[in-house]
């Protein structure tokens, strides 16, 4: 996907501003409530006007004020999956699925059901559906419109930890299996990981950062405004064993001396994935503790330290940059300060596999080439 914006949007005291270019196949835009995400949906949709600028998708112009073009949403070949589904409730799902459909579409309406679970689905009404069954009919209606990009507004939100989680794998198998590009719009940190690490970060109606999340985390700016979603330290890892004996499987650094403890995943040794460790799951110590059932005990520095709303957020370099948050009351005790030496301790069952690795190419221009398969 290659999509350029420059706009400038204005409506009842809120603007949203600002330039990016998106080459990565799925992208997540995150920012605060208010911040203007769905209102970039809506302005790439094609559901609301640009004051002045400019929107391309793969070089045809969708918009362009100085032409004075404007592509109605039917024209646009996007994609648009609501956070509240609309559907019809006079229509069952079957009839809700062929909605808008093209008369002469190319996609497979059974492989489409089959691949979102829908098959015994077909005759209810919407009533009868939950709230996940919901999103996927509504999913699946915007695959069978056969979409160049596919916009997805919060599809987590209101989701259980199961169905959220059933969601996740969805979307993934979805874009293998159909080639379907995404930009999704989530404030959950934990969950748009597992689909993507390339972010686009909105502040109060403004585009303020585009790039890799393990990159974005390196800018004070841009980690002050993730930190609202929850941080995590993504590590590039290598699967060194599978300790079937220990229960744990051990992961090493291509860059570093690093070596982990996780849990035992179905990846085969030998394989490159990323590893996913909540800064809330990280506890700090002046030195390693004897007799304790915590394998990993990481030593490392501090590069860098955080202060915001009575939390301390801590980048350590263990080998590779990791996330820590600490109360201020535990920071100021310990001394926890840029330059101190620390230990940092991980249970294995802490550590999580991302099983989805991420785009062979980064999201924009100045990112450099990916390693990892696109998935």
């Amino acid at each position: 996907m290659n999509l350029e914006m420059d706009i400038a949007f204005g409506r009842s005291g809120f603007a949203l501003t600002g330039q990016a270019e998106l080459s990565s196949k799925t992208t997540a835009v995150v920012g605060a409530s208010a911040s203007g995400k769905t209102t970039l949906l809506h302005l790439l949709a094609g559901l609301l006007k640009l004051d002045k600028g400019l929107i391309k998708l793969d070089g045809k112009i969708l918009a362009d004020t100085s032409k004075g073009l404007h592509l109605r949403p039917h024209h646009r070949q996007i994609g648009v999956v609501f956070q509240d589904g609309r559907l019809f409730p006079h229509l069952n799902v079957r009839a809700n699925l062929r909605y808008g459909q093209p008369r002469h579409a190319k996609q497979d309406f059974c492989k489409i059901v089959d691949l979102l679970g829908l098959s015994d689905l077909l005759e209810r009404s919407p009533e009868a559906l939950s709230g996940g069954q919901q999103r996927r009919v509504a999913l699946g209606r915007a695959l069978l419109y056969e979409p160049r990009l596919l916009l997805l507004d919060e599809p987590f939100t209101g989701l259980d930890a199961v169905a959220a989680g059933q969601m996740i794998r969805l979307l993934i198998n979805v874009r293998e299996e159909l080639d379907v590009r995404m930009l999704l719009v989530s404030h959950q940190l934990s969950h748009v990981l597992q689909l993507t690490e390339n972010l686009l970060l909105l502040e109060a109606g403004s585009l303020v950062g585009v790039g890799r999340y393990r990159d974005l985390v390196q800018q004070s700016q841009t980690l002050e405004l993730l930190l609202g979603g929850g941080l995590s330290s993504v590590l590039p890892m290598r699967v060194r064993e599978q300790d079937l004996s220990g229960g744990c499987a051990v992961f090493v650094s291509e860059t570093s001396s690093l070596e982990m403890r996780g849990p035992l995943c179905h990846v085969p040794v030998g394989s490159l994935v990323h590893l996913s460790i909540d800064a809330t799951d990280v506890a700090i110590t002046r030195s390693p503790i004897a007799d304790i059932s915590i394998r990993n005990q990481l030593p490392g520095v501090i590069q860098r330290r955080i202060d915001r709303d009575g939390l301390v957020v801590l980048e350590v370099d263990v080998g590779l940059p990791l996330l820590v948050e600490v109360s201020l009351g535990s920071a100021r005790k310990m001394a926890l300060e840029t330059g101190a030496k620390v230990w940092c301790l991980i249970k294995s069952n802490a550590v999580g596999v991302l099983r989805v690795l991420f785009e062979k190419d980064a999201i924009g221009k100045s990112s450099p080439n990916r390693t990892l398969p696109d998935e």
